[in-house]
C-alpha cells in the first residue's frame, strides 16, 4: 500500500488542529482513517495510506480528514466554474487515446506544499494508475506558459502523437530528443515502455512541448513557489478511473488556496471535466445493524465526522472520496469513527474449516521436499493480464478499488507469473508452487501451480517435477500436444493423469514474458491436486 510522508507542521496548518507528538496517539489517529504509523521523526510522518482512500495520498487530503473530524471546518461544496481553455485531444495516439484537464487558481504554494502535490501526483499514478500505464497526471503554470492566458476568449492546449520533437525535460538544465529523454532520464528509462518510438504523446500550446506524457513534464514550464495558477492534465486508457483520478487530484490542489477557484476544460470530442460530483446514497440504522452486527444511533454524526454530508437517511459523498460505492462503504466510515474498540467483544460463529485440506498440507510439504518455495498470491488479478495471458474472459469485479484487482483468477499462471516479476531482481533462479482456488463461471476450485524461471530453463524443468509427483502418488501420466496461451507453440503438453485432463505445462512465450516485464525465460505447470489424491492420502 501507498507510504505517505507528511510534515506535522504542515498538517497542522491545513486542518487547525495541534496534532500530538506522541507516537502512541498518532498511531490511534492514523488508524480512524485507516492508515497506519510506519516512522515519526521529529517533525515527519510517515504512514501507510489505505490504497483505496486515494484522497489521503498527501498532507492535503489528511489535513482536511482531520479538521472535518474534529469539527474544525465544513464539506467543501466544490463548484466548477467554466474556463477558456480548450483541450484537443482530435490527434491523440491510438495506444493512449484520452486527456482530460482542470484549472485551479488562487494557489499559494511553498516547499512542502510542492513536495505534497507532486507526491499525490505519483502516488496516485503508481496505485491507481498501474505504475502510469492507465493514468499518468501532470501539472504546469499556466502563467508562466502565456501571461495573458486569462485573457484570451479561448486558450487551445493539444494533446497529440507526433514523430518527434525536443524539449528540456523536469529537473535537466540541457535540451533533448524526445529518444534522449527515455534514454537519458530516470523516469524515461524506468516508464519508456509505455511510449511508441515514432508516435510521442506530448501536451503542446502555441507550438511549446509541455511534457512528453507519461514520463516527463518540460523544465520551463514547472510548478514553483510563485506559482499562482495551474493546469492539471490526466491520460491514459480508461476514462472512468482517469476522471477519478482528476477529482482527487483537483481537490487536493484547492486546498493549496484560501479562496480557490476550479475552472472547466472543454475537452474536444467528451466533453468539461473535471466532473467533481457528488453521489447520493441512503443509510439507515437497519442497514448498520444487518452489516455490523450493532446499533448506532447516531451514525449521521460519525458520518459527518469522515466528512460525509447527511440529512436524515440521505448521505451526499464528496468527489473526492472515490472509495464509497455503496451502503456498506458508509458503514465502514461509521465504525472508523464510532471505533472498532468500542464494538462488543464476541467470537463470530466460525463458517468454514479451520484449515486447509490436511492433503493439500501434504502436497506442500512434498514441494517444499523438491526444493521449491510456497508462495501465496491473491485470488484478484487484472482482468487484462488475463485476457492476454490466456485469451479467456475472467470473473469480473463490479467498481473494482484498483485494475490490479478487477478479476478473479481462472488459472495460478498469472499469478505465478507475477511471483516472477516481484523477485527476479533478488533471485537469479527461482522455483515456487502455489496451491490455491481459481474462480470460474461454474464455481471455485483448487489448483498446483508450479513455476520456474532462469536463464536456461525449459519445458523440462516442470516435467522433472511432474514425474516426480507420479511416481511418489503413484499415478498413471501422460502427456500430450497442447498448442494454447501463454505457451510457446511445439514447447507445452497436457497433463493427464489416469485417463482424466488434469492441466498444463510448457515454457511461457517471450511476447508473454515481455508485457508481463518477466526477463527470464519461464516454464509452468498447473494441475489439479484432486487427481493426485487417493485413499491413502485422503
Amino acid at each position: 500500500m501507498p507510504v505517505i510522508s507528511v510534515k506535522l507542521w504542515d498538517l497542522e496548518r491545513l486542518s487547525g488542529v495541534s496534532l500530538p507528538r506522541d507516537k502512541e496517539e498518532l498511531t490511534k489517529l492514523l488508524a480512524i482513517f485507516k492508515a497506519e504509523l510506519e516512522e515519526l521523526n521529529e517533525d515527519e510522518v510517515v504512514y501507510e495510506a489505505s490504497h483505496d482512500r486515494a484522497d489521503l495520498f498527501s498532507a492535503e487530503g489528511l489535513g482536511r480528514a482531520i479538521a472535518i473530524y474534529f469539527g474544525k471546518r465544513e464539506v467543501s461544496m466544490y463548484k466548477v466554474r467554466k474556463g477558456n481553455v480548450i483541450l484537443d485531444i482530435s490527434e491523440a495516439p491510438n495506444y493512449r487515446p484520452y486527456a482530460f484537464g482542470a484549472v485551479v487558481r488562487n494557489l499559494v504554494l511553498d516547499d512542502e506544499s510542492i513536495r505534497q502535490l507532486f507526491q499525490l501526483q505519483e502516488k496516485l499514478a503508481i496505485s491507481y494508475g498501474n505504475k502510469r500505464e492507465i493514468v499518468s497526471i501532470g501539472l504546469y503554470d499556466l502563467d508562466v506558459l502565456d501571461p495573458n492566458w486569462y485573457d484570451k476568449d479561448t486558450f487551445i492546449i493539444k494533446y497529440k502523437a507526433v514523430a518527434d520533437g525536443k524539449m528540456k525535460p523536469l529537473g535537466y538544465d540541457e535540451v533533448m530528443s524526445f529518444d534522449e529523454v527515455l534514454e537519458k532520464t530516470q523516469k524515461g528509462q524506468e516508464y519508456g515502455h509505455l511510449v511508441v518510438r515514432g508516435q510521442y504523446p506530448i501536451f503542446e500550446c502555441e507550438g511549446k512541448v509541455m511534457s512528453l506524457a507519461p514520463i516527463l513534464n518540460a523544465e520551463d514550464y514547472k510548478v514553483t513557489e510563485n506559482t499562482r495558477n495551474v493546469f492539471v492534465d490526466v491520460t491514459g486508457t480508461i476514462p472512468e478511473i482517469m476522471l477519478r483520478v482528476l477529482d482527487v487530484m483537483v481537490t487536493s490542489i484547492a486546498e493549496r488556496s484560501p479562496e480557490p477557484i476550479i475552472e472547466s476544460v472543454k475537452v474536444i470530442g467528451f466533453g468539461y471535466t473535471p466532473r467533481l460530483r457528488y453521489k447520493e446514497l441512503e443509510i439507515d440504522e437497519d442497514d448498520i445493524e444487518r452489516v455490523a452486527g450493532v446499533k448506532i444511533k447516531d451514525y449521521g454524526q460519525h458520518l459527518r465526522k469522515m466528512g460525509l454530508i447527511v440529512s436524515d437517511r440521505k448521505v451526499i459523498v464528496p468527489p473526492f472520496r472515490i472509495d464509497i460505492f455503496d451502503k456498506v462503504d458508509l458503514v465502514e466510515d461509521v465504525l472508523a469513527s464510532y471505533g472498532y474498540q468500542n464494538l462488543p467483544r464476541e467470537a463470530p460463529a466460525p463458517t468454514h474449516w479451520g484449515s486447509r485440506d490436511p492433503f493439500y498440507d501434504y502436497l506442500a510439504k512434498v514441494m517444499i521436499g523438491m526444493g521449491l518455495n510456497e508462495v501465496f498470491n491473491f485470488v484478484l488479478v487484472d482482468e487484462e493480464t488475463v485476457k492476454e495471458l490466456l485469451d479467456t474472459k475472467p470473473v469480473k469485479i463490479i467498481n473494482p478499488r484498483m485494475k490490479s484487482f478487477s478479476a478473479a483468477r481462472p488459472s495460478l499462471i498469472p499469478s505465478l507469473l507475477l511471483t516472477v516479476r516481484q523477485n527476479q531482481e533478488k533471485f537469479s533462479k527461482i522455483e515456487a508452487f502455489e496451491i490455491g482456488p481459481i474462480i470460474k463461471p461454474e464455481g471455485t476450485s483448487w489448483r498446483l501451480g508450479v513455476v520456474i524461471a532462469g536463464d536456461k530453463v525449459t519445458l523440462t524443468d516442470v516435467g522433472a517435477v511432474l514425474m516426480g509427483l507420479r511416481e511418489l502418488f503413484n499415478v498413471n501420466v501422460k502427456l500430450e500436444r497442447y498448442e494454447g496461451l501463454p505457451f510457446i507453440p511445439g514447447r507445452a503438453a497436457k497433463i493427464i493423469i489416469n485417463g482424466k485432463t488434469a492441466g498444463v505445462m510448457g515454457e511461457v512465450h517471450p511476447r508473454h514474458l515481455t508485457k508481463m516485464g518477466v526477463k527470464y525465460p519461464t516454464a509452468v505447470l498447473e494441475l489439479n491436486p484432486e487427481l493426485l489424491r487417493t485413499p491413502l492420502h485422503s
